[in-house]
């Protein structure tokens, strides 16, 4: 099994800003201010690397708006999300046929990533569980802007 750092440096060669967690999916270190200083992040990722922090670390979190990415958090088990978000978006899903883009959460469940294109994570929609149980999306969150997900 590849270690935590091992798997940083993959995903940081997607171009992906990735950090790393604490028990219970939390970021060991404050993230926010790669915001107002996108140069820190260079600078931590080279003294989590040579300080060891990776092996402390229980996981290992995206920085969605950094990343180009937004994602979807299906809180159904994973073999159930395809029927799910096929009932919620009244559309045809195949979570299962994806060859790309999906990840298992520890919990079972299914994250869907995405390249937000062109477009600023600002200018996409974050939806919470809360927004969603409102307009009957029921068990579906869309994290980019602001979100630390796990992978």
């Amino acid at each position: 099994m590849e270690s935590l750092a091992a798997w940083a440096e993959r995903y940081r060669g997607f171009g992906w800003r990735v950090v790393p967690l604490r028990e219970g999916r939390v970021p060991m270190f404050r993230w926010t201010r790669y915001r107002d200083d996108p140069i820190a992040y260079d600078r931590d990722c080279e003294r989590w690397a040579t300080e060891g922090v990776w092996d402390e670390a229980a996981g290992i979190g995206l920085l969605t708006e950094f990343s180009g990415v937004f994602v979807v958090d299906v809180d159904v088990p994973i073999a159930e999300a395809s029927e799910h978000l096929s009932s919620v978006t009244r559309m045809p899903v195949q979570v299962e046929k994806m060859t790309r883009g999906v990840s298992r959460t520890q919990s079972g469940r299914a994250h869907l990533l995405f390249a937000t294109g062109d477009r600023p994570a600002e200018q996409l929609p974050t939806l919470s569980t809360t927004t969603a149980e409102a307009i009957g999306c029921s068990r579906v969150e869309i994290k980019c802007h602001g979100a630390c997900v796990p992978l």
